[in-house]
């Protein structure tokens, strides 16, 4: 009898926990939006961004001086983005420098990023940014047309991308110029952007 007095006794005390303690409501959160708006809004050469100074991209083509150029893009909206240089698909993770959320009533709705684009060195080259709609929607593209000032093409040779074959980032022989789609490895498809451009 005894037992079953501390029992009741237990179970009764944990009943009144359980009552006693607050409710919560639990609602979902409302689905994410698909992208409705990817462009770029910017670009920088090395001296602007270290000074953390964009040119508004009033056009789709412009001119540079220099085989680096970073791109300012804006993003509303949920996606998958992708960036293309003369049809190579870059590794948006390998170029990405900076991404800043855009927040609206404390809820993330966009996004702020700045992509780092090396080997620029074609006399034309073509960037194209797009992202793709998490559902149901159109695929966002932006391109963007670069002319190089100096019409001297630097960029390595088949021969010497050879060179270099399969070294990695961080590897003693690998060299960042031959390394043509920025994948941290020089390979086969280093050589192909390499013979395409030569012709």
């Amino acid at each position: 009898m005894k037992h079953l007095v501390k029992l009741l006794s237990l179970l009764i005390l944990t009943l009144g926990i359980l009552l006693s303690m607050p409710t919560t409501n639990a609602n979902a959160a409302p689905a994410a939006p698909n992208v409705s708006y990817f462009k770029i809004v910017g670009v920088a050469n090395e001296e602007m961004f270290k000074n953390s100074q964009f040119q508004n991209v009033g056009t789709s083509e412009i001119t540079i001086d220099s085989p680096t150029l970073y791109l300012k893009v804006v993003q509303m909206g949920y996606g998958n983005r992708f960036i293309n240089v003369d049809g190579v698909n870059l590794d948006e993770r390998k170029i990405e420098v900076k991404s800043q959320a855009i927040i609206n009533g404390g809820v993330i709705v966009g996004w702020e990023r700045i992509y780092k684009i090396d080997n620029l060195i074609k006399d034309t080259q073509k960037i194209e940014v797009g992202c793709i709609p998490m559902g149901m929607g159109n695929v966002i593209r932006d391109t963007l047309i670069v002319h190089k000032k100096n019409n001297t093409n630097t960029m390595p040779t088949v021969d010497e991308i050879s060179k270099h074959y399969n070294a990695k980032k961080g590897e003693p022989n690998y060299d960042e110029r031959c390394d043509l789609n920025k994948d941290g490895i020089i390979d086969i498809f280093d050589i192909v952007i390499a013979s395409k451009n030569s012709k």
